[in-house]
């Protein structure tokens, strides 16, 4: 292109150049320009102004529509939406420069789109990282009360069996305490703490498995079909949660479509590159599999999509579901690395995508070799380590009527020492992970220097970094999920006895901080 002549500066004290190179600059333009003449009418636009104006029905030489008239008139800012090829609706900022002067006017047309969807979807990313934080930490606190409750109460209703009033009490107690715990894990699994246990899995294949229950998840009337073919690359995701998502998204579908619908699981991979990045907030370019359910079913109004992953939104009636089904999908999905979407038309149907990272590393998971549970012998001592009164009562008095000889502390300091003072042998050691002061991590490894050896379980109620590696729990280390049963407690001690490697994280890169 010819670079034009310049007589000065360009800008505010020199004149702009003209002609051609004017022309292609003002054609180019990111914004649609508009310039107006005398009564409204338009003399000139831009290519980026061109196809918005012709929708609000103007166009050169024609008088600009009323409400673009008006922005000139009051050189203010609105905004006004115009339909697209596309067949969807984008947003425009009108705008006039103030101080035009008597010539002719400019408009400026600004297409704030795609920049106000990512503000959107910022802030609500936000607003989940924040609730899901608020409710792990909520998570946390009643797994430490549940575990009381269902401690003692088993214990309770083991010693008034025989009494058939008391125990069916000590039952209704003990099944409260069983949903209470359920609601939690739901929580947790939003917040994005729960304890996950990654393999390398075929999603094909997983979904073609659990196709049985699948299919009686969905219910009579409606069809299921799975579009799954054999190339699909593996992913690194917890099998289990894998499958709760699928249920849970099926749940969503069986009630969408009412017995009368089509619902379609398809897996394929996919390339996402930086111009789907620019615009899907928090989303890096990558290699992923692609996991849908799709439904012909009634679809889900524009206003309440942006609210269907928060926890405990439903829509549907009163005592019919607790709103925490997508909200636990979106917290594996999350914690899993990946993301989630969801389109819906009223009327049409809806079809979430999950995108899952695809595993290019090649490497299973090793099993751990435990020994099954009734094999391990009950004795032995146990160094138990928990700040909460009520659940080292409780995980004492189980393990010493189970024939263990237990050394209890409340913090990792006290166990520091218990573990030094103590003539003889500790077999296992049982901790919490998040104490004040030292965690149990580190406790673990501090005691392993002195007792090489020593079987670890870790036992929480709240996934933290000092046990898991963002969120993932290591492979080698056993870990009890609060609340607990003492039937629960007992199963993961036998393992841990039997168990031919310690658990002890050997480096705190390993294990995170």
């Amino acid at each position: 292109m010819r670079r034009p002549e310049r007589v000065g500066p360009v800008g505010p004290d020199g004149p702009w150049p003209t002609g051609d190179a004017l022309d292609t600059a003002l054609a180019r333009a990111v914004d649609g320009l508009v310039l107006v003449g005398e009564g409204g009418l338009v003399l000139a636009v831009n290519q980026a102004a061109s196809a918005p104006l012709a929708h609000l029905g103007g166009s050169p030489g024609r008088r600009l529509p009323e409400p673009l008239l008006a922005t000139i008139a009051q050189q203010g800012l609105r905004r006004v939406e115009v339909p697209a090829a596309d067949g969807r609706t984008r947003l425009f900022e009108c705008q006039a420069p103030a101080d035009q002067g008597d010539g002719p006017a400019l408009l400026v047309l600004r297409d704030v789109t795609d920049r106000l969807r990512l503000d959107r979807q910022a802030h609500q990313a936000e607003t989940m990282v924040a609730v899901g934080r608020l409710a792990g930490g909520i998570a946390h606190d009643l797994n430490n009360i549940l575990t009381a409750i269902v401690g003692f109460g088993t214990l309770v209703a083991e010693a008034v069996r025989e009494h058939s009033d008391a125990s069916q009490s000590a039952r209704e107690v003990l099944d409260a305490a069983e949903r209470a715990t359920v609601l939690t894990r739901q929580l947790l699994a939003f917040g994005q703490r729960q304890v996950l246990h990654p393999t390398r899995v075929d999603v094909g294949q997983s979904v073609r498995e659990a196709l049985p229950g699948l299919q009686a998840r969905l219910g009579p009337g409606a069809t299921l079909e799975i579009i799954a073919p054999p190339q699909v690359p593996p992913v690194r995701v917890d099998e289990h949660q894998l499958v709760t998502v699928l249920e849970h998204l099926l749940d969503n579908a069986r009630e969408a479509v009412r017995g009368q619908g089509a619902v379609t699981i398809e897996a394929d991979d996919v390339v996402l590159d930086q111009p789907y990045c620019d615009t899907h907030v928090s989303v890096r370019p990558g290699h992923y599999v692609r996991l849908a359910v799709s439904d012909t079913g009634v679809g889900i109004p524009a206003d309440v999509q942006p609210r269907v992953f928060e926890p405990f939104f439903t829509t549907k009636e009163k005592g019919t579901g607790s709103g925490l089904g997508l909200a636990t999908v979106y917290g594996i999905v999350k914690q899993s690395g990946g993301y989630i979407w969801i389109y819906s038309q009223p009327g049409v149907g809806t079809t979430v995508k999950v995108y899952l990272p695809v595993d290019d590393s090649g490497r299973a998971r090793p099993a751990a070799v435990v020994a099954a549970p009734g094999e391990a012998p009950e004795t032995g001592t146990v160094l138990l380590v928990e700040d909460a009164d009520a659940i080292r009562q409780l995980a004492r008095d189980v393990l010493r009527r189970a024939g263990y000889c237990v050394l209890e502390a409340s913090d990792a300091e006290q166990a520091v020492e218990m573990a030094t003072t103590h003539d003889g042998a500790i077999d296992a050691l049982v901790t919490d992970v998040i104490m004040p002061g030292a965690s149990g991590v580190d406790l673990a490894r501090t005691l392993a220097v002195h007792r090489p050896g020593l079987q670890v379980l870790y036992m929480s109620g709240y996934t933290d970094n000092a046990v898991v590696r963002n969120g993932l729990l290591a492979d080698e280390a056993p870990f009890l999920q609060k609340p607990f049963t003492p039937r629960d407690l007992l199963e993961k001690v036998r393992q841990v006895f039997g168990a031919t490697v310690s658990g002890v994280p050997q480096s705190k890169s390993e294990s995170g901080p």
